[in-house]
């Protein structure tokens, strides 16, 4: 949805999804990096982080996205599955790509 449209309901890219991004992908998702020469580098900024995260989603299909597949295990990951799709971080994941994937 446009942003006007984005609500907190659905959790917020910078205080919900990107502290999971932060905690469970930087440790290869950034510069000098193994993760770091892919297309899903994370730096420090959310802002500066959110056009590559959102350009791995999908809301209208939230889970047949690149990033929710990659996190799950569903797709070839070479960290493996980083997230139960049973748990909190993957469900609050969910929730934000299938809310829009609203910018922070």
């Amino acid at each position: 949805p446009p942003p006007s449209q984005c609500g907190e309901a659905d959790g917020t890219f910078a205080s919900d999804v990107y502290p999971i991004l932060r905690a469970r992908c930087v440790a290869c998702h950034a510069p000098g990096l193994p993760g770091g020469a892919t297309m899903f580098v994370l730096s420090t900024d959310a802002s500066g982080d959110y056009p590559a995260v959102r350009s791995l989603v999908n809301p209208e299909k939230a889970g047949e996205s690149y990033l929710s597949k990659k996190a799950s295990g569903q797709t070839s990951h070479g960290g493996g599955a980083i997230m139960l799709e049973s748990s909190a971080e993957y469900q609050s994941l969910m929730a934000w790509i299938s809310g829009g994937a609203c910018p922070p």
